[in-house]
């Protein structure tokens, strides 16, 4: 096998690292397989399984794993890629079966998109709708009418991954008649960006030296790679020591998997139902309309700078 690892900052640590690194010929899903597994790691007693396996694998090597390949002196972590299930009821069974051989505090689903480039190849022949937007609301006390704007999509003229926090206007202000033309500037707004460089950005109205109340909009921001001189690691290498540490406050459990289905799979029965088109858009452009007209309705200005 060749070995696909990026050298930088590598070293002599690659070498010390494939050192430790096995191929193992074995039916993963079987018996003999997982039991010549369990024989090769015999005296270390920590053990991680991650399961790269086709979904429709997944089960079966759980199940095999469970009875033939964990340590009975250490502890066991078994990592899950997505998908965790298509709808609420195949999550609630996959969930169910996991839960009959491992305990919660055992598993830790990884969304891989976060350590992959490859959420930007989008394959042309795919019939999977590439755009995603939705306005939510927790219902409590704290949070009551507060608008959470969601928005995810391919082939978008930028690729960002980023909260964004919007502060609302004041109410009764008593400058509102001595503006200038620009009373209509963005609200003053906080982002916390992971995507394309982690940053951490400050956009405020504030207004301009000199006589009357002339605004305009400033920007305080602070890049993670121009403030720190260190290397930022990889999604995966963050998540991956947070496994080897028993630190699962990354990882969604099972009964926040099951609320996020419980919000989605009404949405999926009723596009099915009524066999709703999605709304078409351009590549590299910046998503459906309807969207901008959906975060207008709630008083928010989204825009892509």
């Amino acid at each position: 096998m060749q070995p696909r690892l990026t050298m930088e900052n590598c070293g002599d640590k690659i070498d010390a690292f494939l050192s430790r690194t096995y191929y193992l010929n074995g039916g993963y899903d079987n018996r003999e397989g997982m039991l010549k597994l369990s024989a090769l790691m015999e005296h270390i007693e920590v053990r991680i399984f991650y399961l790269s396996v086709p979904q429709e694998a997944l089960l079966d090597v759980a199940s095999t794993l469970a009875i033939c390949a964990q340590t009975q002196k250490g502890w066991n972590r078994i990592i899950i890629e997505k998908p965790f299930g298509f709808d609420a009821l195949s999550s609630h069974w996959l969930t169910k079966a996991l839960l009959s051989k491992f305990q919660e505090k055992q598993l830790y689903r990884i969304d891989h998109l976060l350590g992959r480039n490859l959420i930007e190849n989008l394959t042309v022949l795919s019939l999977t709708p590439t755009y995603f937007a939705a306005v939510l609301y927790i219902d409590n006390s704290r949070w009551d009418g507060m608008p959470f704007l969601i928005k995810a999509g391919m082939g978008l003229i930028k690729h960002r991954v980023e909260i964004r926090i919007q502060f609302r206007h004041v109410p009764g202000n008593i400058y509102h008649d001595r503006f200038g033309h620009n009373i209509n500037l963005a609200a003053n707004e906080l982002i916390l960006r992971d995507v394309p460089d982690e940053a951490i950005l400050v956009r405020v109205n504030n207004k301009v030296p000199g006589l009357g109340l002339q605004l305009d909009a400033s920007e305080l921001n602070l890049l993670y790679k121009d403030k720190y001189n260190a290397e930022v690691p990889d999604s995966y290498e963050h998540l991956l020591l947070d496994v080897i540490d028993g630190d699962n406050h990354l990882f969604m459990r099972s009964d926040e998997l099951t609320a996020a289905w419980n919000i989605l799979n009404p949405v999926l029965q009723e596009i099915d139902k009524n066999n709703i088109a999605p709304e078409l858009y351009e590549l590299g452009g910046r998503g459906p309309v309807g969207a901008y007209y959906l975060w207008a309705k709630h008083g928010v200005q989204w825009t892509e700078d």
